[in-house]
């Protein structure tokens, strides 16, 4: 069965390379067919041409982008593409947009299908945040709205853990929590879990 990959972040495309390596080998095809979703980031090709270039300049595999929001596909397309890859990959960006989007195009229950068909679904950032419960708006320290997530996995996960410029929002995160008794998913950069069927399959 598939496999949800969330990864913490990423900057350094070399340093990069092992967690690209695994999604290849998770993956157990000879070519791996890969599609990007820049949705996060506005469809904006800039993550999009970077992720292209690091896999297919390192491994057997196409990777092509699907556009939620400049692409005017139809539904059926969506579908198709999605349920056509051996692993979907999500960038990173805004999560308020990525949610409105996938929710939007009911990407939740297109996800479960393509995982049930073995593909792997990995999401950075952003993208890996989707994956879980909730994700926390906050405004001057305080949390002032909770965002519904696609739920695929029983986590709130925090991305960027163990970066500076994420000081604010893991504390925010870490405060939500414990004032709440909640668990939490903390992922550094660079760092990635995976989540087998056991996780996914009864959601």
């Amino acid at each position: 069965m598939g496999k949800i990959v969330a990864i913490g972040g990423i900057g350094d495309l070399d340093r990069f390379g092992e967690i690209e390596k695994h999604l290849i080998e998770m993956s157990r095809s000879a070519y791996v067919r890969i599609l990007y979703l820049p949705t996060a980031g506005n469809d904006e090709e800039k993550n999009f041409r970077l992720a292209k270039a690091s896999f297919e300049g390192r491994f057997d595999c196409v990777v092509e982008p699907l556009l939620l929001i400049k692409g005017n596909l139809s539904e059926k397309r969506i579908r198709e593409s999605v349920l056509d890859a051996d692993m979907i990959i999500i960038g990173g960006g805004s999560v308020m947009l990525l949610m409105e989007q996938l929710i939007r195009h009911d990407m939740g229950a297109l996800f479960y299908e393509a995982l049930e068909k073995k593909s792997i679904l990995a999401g950075i950032s952003a993208g890996a945040i989707c994956f879980g419960l909730d994700y926390l708006v906050a405004e001057d320290h305080q949390v002032v709205e909770v965002v519904e997530c696609l739920g695929l996995v029983d986590e709130r996960i925090c991305p960027h853990y163990d970066r500076e410029s994420y000081a604010v929002k893991r504390e925010v995160f870490e405060t939500y929590l414990k004032e709440h008794g909640l668990k939490g998913l903390r992922i550094n950069d660079y760092s990635a879990v995976v989540f087998g069927k056991e996780a996914w399959e009864k959601r």
